[in-house]
């Protein structure tokens, strides 16, 4: 099983497009194919068949935009950056792959670091290699290899 999820080509669009963003393109583009309104998604309700969608559109959102932060999911979504973490955790473990990594760290430089970890490279040394403070190396670390640093 595939547990590394890939970025989407969709990150490689223009930022800005038509007086929208990227982002609330791809956001308007999931509710129209899980059949549900933007503001149907933006409601409190929280019934399971939305909360399952909205779940899925989080993920993906997060998956699309590695670069944007829990905090600018949740104000898309209308929702708080820890009710975006955690339906990261709740979709993630549905669909049996990692936690997408929310802008204090490239989805795809995940596997490569805990390697590296595994390998006993110091944690100054690769953080300094993927351009990160030891801080958000241990951080990922302990986030996505379940041990203590």
């Amino acid at each position: 099983m595939n547990t590394h999820v890939q970025p989407s080509t969709y990150e490689a669009q223009p930022a800005r497009v038509d007086g929208k963003t990227a982002m609330r393109l791809f956001f308007e583009q999931k509710a129209a194919e899980h059949g549900v309104k933007v503001k149907v998604l933006q409601t409190p309700r929280k019934t399971t068949p939305l909360v399952l969608i909205r779940q899925a559109i989080i993920f993906d959102l997060a998956v699309a935009f590695p670069k944007a932060g829990a905090t600018a999911i949740g104000r898309l979504i209308k929702r708080d950056h820890s009710a975006v973490h955690n339906s990261l955790r709740m979709e993630a473990a549905r669909r049996g792959v990692e936690v997408p990594v929310t802008r204090w760290a490239r989805s795809y430089d995940i596997p490569q670091i805990i390697a590296e970890h595994d390998a006993g490279i110091p944690i100054p040394e690769i953080a300094r290699k993927h351009g990160y403070c030891d801080a958000t190396i241990i951080k990922l670390i302990r986030a996505h290899a379940g041990r203590a640093v």
